[in-house]
């Protein structure tokens, strides 16, 4: 499973298109030292990326609690939008007080049904990271913990022996599901979370009895002892590396792979006003577990809501955390070597009933991209940008590391900042494919800032793009992922981008044709160079839309490489289509993106 991808391009203009596309695989090659957790081979890592079944994974993965939507039935709608946008994983609380209503009851029926939801995932073709608590936070009321069980005598969330009674019920019940449908007997979970936001540093007024690393150890033990395999991650709260493996004076409690939540913007009351990027998360990383892959089990997609006549709209929420923060912030989290990304909340729900905490109200939109009544944002299209360049590029996004950063070695600008990853792993020809991610060098930045970008590529060092009075060019809150030798299309075609400062969409192969989708902001220019022993583009371009797009295809710079070069006019809605016998060319100015989808089918 997930080894070998479908896809279906579907474009709507004057024309529709249908096509069925795979994308080729390569094997493995050398990779560096592997770590297992209970003895299972299916789900392993190292200082790179988790290897799912031997194949490497860029971990994409979206947060969906199907609780918050009381209709089983309209699940698979939620699930269905988050594949079509490129998401190969969802993400779950499970609610312990709505499962477990009474003490040694615990019902899994209607908007409960925990595995009615993993069967749908995985029948939608995505992975699960199980989040089952018993505490889980997520603006529930208690976090998730039964009402009841607020009032014991003991510590909450501490192995004081009246709480540890009272979650068993529930976490076994859930636990025994999770161990069903793990990765290993076929199904499609491949990590489990311990708790929630937990922390072993915390000073109570009174002193707990019992430590809280003793705490995360007892539920470490009931996961391994009831048969999960797989392997176990936190999600800290802050960087305070929290049971992190290795960290501090005692291995109690530590979890098998460390994972760091973040939130870097601030009020949605100011809806336009940015925090800049936090560019410290590589080193943190480093300096706390650089033998793993670096993960986020949360990453921002929207921000909760209070109550009250001055609280601010969803709508707010939408823009602080809208496209261009998508493309800005989710991008750069590559740049920071995150090969697990899960984005919170992209379909938030509502919370009917007795579910929301006292800091929220009823709805839990969150100002996501898929909103409360499921309908699809402006930010749903650039999540699905995001996700459908991530399947092209998988193999290569997986096994990459971060070079360096700098707004001055790789540009001749000190107002744009680039980061460099390049592949670790050695490949058959030698050729290691890389990333250039660019962004402002303030990233709140509203001004337009141009640059040219140094890039080694398998044919040499270049400064791009090369067509004079042209440069990578940022309006406002942008970023641009340039690529070098990024290899595509049906295997041993040739087909080779040596390099684009155009944004790629997705790359694969229709039949005998090797296909390319590349796109930009209007108004702005690019330069794409192939290599001619594989992908050549046509001369002629036929419009679908916009036929103001000024193209030109030479190899004038030098021989035996075809340099395409074009420019966007102001209008929306641009599309060019280059069709030979042995490849296909889009270029496309991103508004027409919304209408150009990549589903994967397993």
């Amino acid at each position: 499973m997930r080894l070998l991808a479908s896809f279906t391009l579907i474009a709507v203009w004057h024309i529709l298109f249908a096509i069925a596309i795979t994308q080729v695989r390569r094997p493995l090659s050398v990779v560096r030292q592997r770590q297992e957790n209970a003895g299972t081979t299916d789900v392993q890592w190292d200082s790179t990326s988790f290897i799912v079944k031997g194949q490497r994974v860029y971990g994409w993965s979206a947060e969906f609690h199907f609780w918050r939507l009381p209709a089983p039935d309209l699940w698979r709608d939620i699930l269905q939008k988050l594949k079509i946008a490129g998401f190969n994983g969802v993400s779950c609380y499970v609610h312990w007080g709505a499962t477990n209503p009474s003490q040694g009851r615990v019902e899994w029926e209607g908007y409960r049904n925990f595995e009615l939801f993993i069967q749908m995932a995985q029948e939608a073709g995505l992975w699960v990271l199980a989040r089952h608590g018993p505490y889980i936070n997520g603006e529930t009321s208690a976090g998730g913990i039964p009402g009841r069980v607020t009032n014991i005598a003991g510590f909450l969330r501490s192995n004081d022996t009246d709480y540890y009674e009272a979650y068993q019920d529930y976490y076994r019940n859930a636990t025994d599901i999770i161990r069903r449908y793990q990765v290993t007997e076929g199904g499609p979970i491949i990590l489990v979370q311990v708790d929630n936001e937990y922390t072993n540093n915390t000073n109570f007024a009174t002193p707990n009895p019992v430590t809280k690393n003793q705490y995360m150890q007892a539920l470490e033990d009931i996961l391994r002892a009831l048969g999960i395999v797989l392997p176990l991650i936190s999600n800290d709260s802050y960087q305070g590396q929290n049971f992190a493996p290795g960290i501090g004076n005692t291995t109690i409690g530590d979890v098998d792979v460390y994972g760091l939540d973040l939130y870097p913007q601030g009020s949605c009351a100011t809806p336009r006003l940015w925090n800049d990027f936090p560019v410290n998360s590589w080193n943190y990383h480093l300096a706390t577990n650089p033998g793993q892959p670096w993960i986020n089990p949360e990453f921002q997609g929207g921000s909760f809501l209070g109550w009250g006549p001055n609280s601010p709209q969803y709508t707010d929420c939408n823009i602080l955390t809208g496209s261009d923060f998508e493309q800005v912030y989710y991008l750069n989290q590559m740049a920071t070597g995150v090969k697990f990304n899960n984005i919170y909340m992209t379909f938030g729900g509502t919370n009917w009933g007795f579910f929301a905490f006292p800091g929220v109200y009823t709805s839990y939109d969150y100002g996501a991209a898929i909103s409360e009544d499921r309908t699809l944002t402006p930010k749903w299209n650039e999540l699905k940008n995001i996700g459908t360049f991530i399947r092209s590029v998988e193999y290569d996004l997986a096994r990459n590391s971060n070079i360096g950063n700098s707004s001055t070695a790789y540009t001749d600008n000190p107002g744009v900042f680039v980061t460099e990853l390049r592949n670790v792993e050695d490949s058959a020809d030698g050729v290691k494919p890389a990333f250039y991610v660019v962004r402002q060098t303030m990233t709140s930045s509203n001004a337009t800032v141009g640059a040219k970008v140094r890039i080694s590529t398998s044919a040499g060092n270049f400064t791009v793009p090369q067509t004079p009075g042209m440069e990578v060019e940022l309006q406002g809150r942008q970023s641009r992922m340039v690529i070098s030798d990024h290899r595509f299309g049906n295997l041993n075609s040739g087909s080779n981008i040596l390099y684009s400062t155009a944004s790629l969409f997705y790359s694969g192969a229709i039949g005998k044709r090797d296909i390319l989708v590349l796109h930009g902001p209007a108004s702005q220019s690019f330069e794409v160079v192939f290599n001619l022993n594989g992908f050549k583009a046509s001369s002629h371009f036929s419009f679908v839309e916009g036929g103001n797009m000024d193209i030109n295809t030479n190899t004038s710079f030098d021989a035996g490489r075809d340099h395409t070069s074009f420019t966007f006019s102001p209008a929306q809605n641009q599309m060019a289509v280059s069709i030979s016998d042995s490849s296909v060319l889009i270029l496309a100015d991103t508004s027409a993106l919304d209408n150009l989808f990549a589903q994967l089918k397993y």
